[in-house]
């Protein structure tokens, strides 16, 4: 008798609440349209933090692939825990680019 074990790979956790960018702000930072994504709030000691992400950084790519509201949950999906991706942001005027080391998604949406 076999057995067939299949392991998925954990899902990367970002340690963010994740928030609109309205289409105004997105226009006014050259934006497409439903690219970004507003850092509302911070896990504190999470993954974000620990790279250098702030409260009210617009996340834009994450791994070299664009993020909006619609796909920040697939994108983090694609990437495992553990895994150190680029984070490109802009913060105010400033474009930011910090290496963060995903942590690992919980049961929890």
């Amino acid at each position: 008798e076999h057995q067939l074990t299949v392991e998925r790979a954990k899902r990367g956790f970002l340690g963010i609440q994740p928030g609109p960018v309205d289409d105004d702000r997105r226009a006014g930072l050259g934006l497409d349209s439903g690219q970004g994504v507003a850092i509302v709030r911070l896990t504190p000691g999470g993954p974000a933090a620990r790279g250098g992400l702030q409260e009210g950084d617009i996340v834009t790519r994450i791994a070299g692939r664009s993020v909006g509201d619609a796909n920040l949950a697939s994108r983090l999906a694609q990437v495992g825990a553990g895994e150190t991706v680029e984070v490109r942001a802009i913060r105010g005027d400033t474009r930011v680019a910090p290496r963060v080391t995903l942590g690992e998604a919980s049961g929890r949406p």
